[in-house]
């Protein structure tokens, strides 16, 4: 291995490919004589990943899905897992186990295109993101030279309406829910702004009565969504609805279960939730997620700061708690009726 000074002075690193056996040469860049042995320093230390990260012959989707997945496995919580498994499962039964350097960007575009004829759009975009960031993975390990896919583009998904409930129909839910624990779970989500996940995973001792405060925490089997732990500070209706839940309770026992402190799962809750949403004669698109929709709404309308609604609402980013900043007819409506002309 060594440097030699190439055409126009540019400086070129000769060496023997491993692989083929022969002498090959890259250029360093660089006229600078100390620069090039840098390079060449470098290159010695397999910092130059482009060359010496050649892909694998023969590499099949099958491959390409063991090593990830072993990866996602390990790196990555459950169900991030199993949304790679069924990406490749779905992949794998559209191309077959087919090599990858055989496959085109338009070949993936026709997976593209069946998936989008067989679920919706948001779940392909879902399926593509996964695909992508598979594939980066295996840029890095070498067992790739680019990334098959990173000119398909996804889906244009129209922006979904963020459905919230008014004083009008949360009275009219409450009053025709007639069993208490779930009218207590939808009033703890009306006070908190939790994920129904999060719901279900309180635990007595995630509340401070002393410091008027919920923790949500992770635990051994429930992560939250961002990873990340929050408190919510417990207001006075919060903390009347917990004094009488909590009345002689304390420990690991879930704050909302069924017999013998039985979790419960959130199909059952968002199940009930629907039975009394048409006992009360309410629009079916709503579902038990508008109670946090309902939360984030009602402090953004009180004009509380947006970054003391991004911490209580547990967003990461900022952009996903302003995308609640949205005005009504009857904001609009008030705004029109405050024009006074003299006439």
């Amino acid at each position: 291995m060594f440097i030699s000074k190439g055409y126009k002075g540019i400086y070129n690193l000769y060496f023997k490919n491993p692989k083929t056996g022969k002498r090959t040469k890259i250029s360093t860049g660089t006229r600078n004589q100390q620069e090039a042995y840098q390079f060449l320093r470098k290159f010695e230390k397999n910092e130059v990943m482009a060359i010496n990260k050649s892909a694998p012959r023969h590499l099949t989707l099958t491959d390409l899905k063991n090593e990830i997945l072993d990866y996602v496995k390990v790196n990555y919580e459950a169900k991030t897992f199993e949304v790679y498994s069924n990406t490749f499962k779905n992949i794998l039964e559209y191309f077959g186990d087919k090599e990858i350097e055989l496959l085109s960007l338009r070949d993936y575009e026709g997976y593209k295109a069946h998936r989008a004829n067989l679920v919706s759009r948001t779940t392909v975009n879902i399926e593509l993101r996964t695909l992508t960031a598979a594939f980066n993975i295996a840029v890095r390990f070498g067992l790739i030279r680019k990334n098959p896919i990173s000119g398909v583009k996804q889906f244009s998904i129209p922006q979904k309406e963020r459905l919230s409930l008014n004083n009008e129909e949360l009275k009219i839910m409450i009053e025709n829910i007639d069993n208490d624990l779930i009218k207590n779970i939808v009033l703890f989500a009306l006070y908190t702004g939790c994920r129904i996940t999060e719901i279900i995973n309180v635990q007595h001792c995630d509340i401070d009565f002393k410091n008027r405060t919920l923790t949500i925490r992770n635990k051994p089997n429930f992560k939250t969504k961002s990873g990340k732990v929050r408190q919510i500070p417990i207001c006075e209706g919060l903390n009347s609805l917990l004094e009488n839940i909590c009345s002689g309770k304390s420990g690991d026992n879930y704050l909302f279960s069924l017999k013998n402190n039985m979790k419960l799962r959130k199909d059952y809750v968002s199940w009930k939730f629907k039975k009394y949403l048409r006992k009360a004669g309410l629009s079916e698109r709503f579902h038990f997620h508008c109670l946090r929709h309902t939360f984030i709404t009602n402090l953004i309308k009180k004009d509380i700061n947006i970054n003391f609604v991004k911490e209580l609402a547990g967003h990461t980013q900022i952009q996903t708690t302003m995308s609640y900043i949205h005005i009504g007819i009857n904001d609009l409506r008030t705004a029109v009726n405050s024009i006074k002309i003299a006439v």
